[in-house]
């Protein structure tokens, strides 16, 4: 708290919608901004409302690079407050905060990828679901099938028909004239996707909650704030990444996992500082590196092409000389003007 003086939010994801996270940010004096559970009642109440079409959009321009070919919005709304209660200690006074509806259409390509890919491994699952149901008795069988519907989110089933199947129960060659002994029954169906279901899914991918406990803070405050922990995201996901520098390693005593867990989220904390910092340095300097994804060059890099440009620089250290070589390249020149500050930031800090 001491190198963040004018830190006011703490954001998470939803896993920190619970009273215990929002009164734990609230005594030390912070403001608490997380995301609400599409499972709850407020949450399925501020869809509804979007739906029903009874909200007063604000559209959020996203575009912060010149190099941007098309402009990047989502959508926000207002939808009322919610109120953390304490369920250990109901005396507690609850913790009101306002709600935010946030529409991001900018998604929708991904997220239609996304949903088609699961309705693909639903059609497939309950295909193999429904063939495999062979039972002694009819109401096994319908049983069976009732469950199966009962799992649909993107798929259809119509055309049901059960088939009585008769066989030999013992082994080997029937005697002559012998009369099957025993029956199965066998399901047949016609399973297809359901466009509408799809649809209305890829809508309410696109549609998340946020909660604030500030009364105060506007719209663009709340998502803002909000749509910085993709960085975060972005290095923890390098942080864990199995082809990096860290190796992986068990531990068994609570107070060995404590301690892992700080030193993951410190070295979570330098990288957020060092993305920062780097971008900051980037608009000093009127620079910019390219995309992972293309040549147009950016001044908000992530965390990953900030990786691949300081790859590309080269650089070498020599821990016994003390001393640093690099390549004579564009990025060899922007990684270690970048170290120099970095260097009297830190020394700063400590």
């Amino acid at each position: 708290m001491k190198l963040c003086q004018n830190l006011k939010y703490g954001v998470c994801d939803s896993a920190g919608a619970t009273f215990k996270t929002a009164k734990a940010i609230q005594d030390l004096g912070l403001n608490l901004i997380t995301r609400l559970p599409d499972g709850n009642k407020s949450s399925k109440q501020a869809f509804q409302k979007a739906k029903d079409g009874v909200l007063e959009w604000q559209v959020f321009d996203l575009s912060c690079d010149e190099a941007e070919d098309d402009p990047v919005t989502v959508n926000v709304a207002k939808v009322g407050t919610h109120t953390f209660k304490n369920r250990q200690n109901k005396g507690e006074p609850g913790i009101t905060g306002q709600l935010l509806l946030v529409d991001a259409e900018p998604m929708r390509q991904l997220k239609t990828q996304t949903v088609n890919h699961n309705a693909d491994k639903e059609l497939k699952r309950i295909t193999a679901e429904l063939n495999s149901i062979a039972t002694a008795c009819l109401p096994d069988a319908k049983k069976l099938v009732d469950k199966v519907l009962k799992g649909l989110k993107y798929c259809t089933v119509s055309q049901v028909e059960y088939h009585e199947e008769l066989h030999y129960n013992k082994k080997g060659r029937p005697k002559k004239g012998a009369q099957p002994d025993c029956s199965e029954f066998h399901v047949t169906a016609v399973v297809e996707r359901n466009d509408k279901a799809i649809a209305e899914a890829i809508d309410q991918e696109l549609r998340y909650v946020l909660w604030c406990s500030d009364a105060d803070a506007d719209p663009w405050t709340i998502y803002s704030n909000y749509h910085q922990q993709y960085d975060v995201e972005g290095c923890w996901k390098s942080l864990k990444d199995p082809m990096g520098f860290i190796g992986s390693f068990n531990v068994k005593k609570t107070k060995h996992m404590a301690a892992l867990s700080v030193l993951m989220v410190l070295a979570l904390l330098i990288q957020r500082l060092t993305l920062i910092k780097f971008r900051q340095f980037l608009k000093q300097n009127s620079l910019a590196i390219p995309r992972l994804s293309s040549n147009r060059p950016t001044t908000t890099p992530s965390w990953t092409t900030v990786q691949r440009a300081f790859n590309l620089a080269g650089i070498s250290y020599d821990l016994v000389g003390q001393s640093v070589s690099a390549p004579r390249n564009p990025f060899s020149s922007l990684a270690l003007s970048f170290l120099e500050q970095s260097s009297k930031w830190l020394r700063g800090m400590y």
